[in-house]
């Protein structure tokens, strides 16, 4: 017998994935601005993010993969809003950042966020933060890429720091998180705030360190 709980999961799940498909297939992803610059992001995740970084006392962001840095403008608007003493770490294997995203507290950085450069200089923002750090993967979505990313830059996060994953409903960065997720036991999956808005384009995505 399936139960009504099912029926609207099922339900929920159906107007989610067509809502997305719409979101996507009409590129109002491609269109969605902050400040006049591209992000790229879906609104209802955006303001997960920055409830995120208020709850969590959030001071340091660590952003792969920026385009021309719409997000990261956001995050700087954010935390500049809350009088936080905060920096920003944006990494993009491109210098593609629009001039408006300047100033002395976001740190640009052109390379993969997976080499040596990249790790050396999250390790040296990290160690300075005296909050958390909130770290959200959006670069390359290859399957072996995302593994990389969280094999590289979780032995850099403490206790309480919090990982995103983005654009999960890709097959491909779902099967490279889960390779890692399902190897290790770093993490604990925050369900309640996944499911806060209904939303997301980071579907199981959103993780606390432990």
């Amino acid at each position: 017998m399936v139960s009504f709980r099912n029926i609207k999961k099922t339900l929920d799940s159906n107007y989610q994935l067509a809502y997305l498909r719409w979101f996507t297939g009409h590129n109002v992803w491609d269109t969605t601005l902050w400040r006049g610059i591209w992000s790229q992001k879906l609104p209802t995740d955006m303001w997960n993010y920055q409830e995120i970084i208020t709850e969590r006392n959030v001071t340091l962001v660590i952003e792969c993969g920026a385009r021309q840095g719409g997000s990261t403008l956001f995050f700087h608007d954010i935390l500049s809003a809350l009088g936080r003493d905060f920096r920003i770490l944006s990494i993009d294997i491109e210098d593609q950042w629009d001039d408006k995203v300047n100033s002395d507290r976001i740190r640009k950085l052109a390379c993969s966020d997976v080499s040596q450069q990249a790790v050396t200089v999250m390790k040296e923002e990290i160690n300075k933060t005296k909050g958390s750090v909130f770290v959200l993967l959006d670069s390359n979505h290859s399957e072996e890429h995302v593994y990389e990313q969280l094999k590289t830059i979780t032995p850099l996060l403490r206790t309480d720091d919090y990982m995103l994953v983005e654009d999960t409903i890709k097959e491909e960065t779902m099967s490279g998180m889960m390779k890692f997720m399902n190897k290790s036991d770093y993490y604990t999956y925050d369900a309640a705030r996944e499911s806060k808005f209904g939303m997301t384009m980071a579907r199981n995505g959103f993780w606390i360190r432990k």
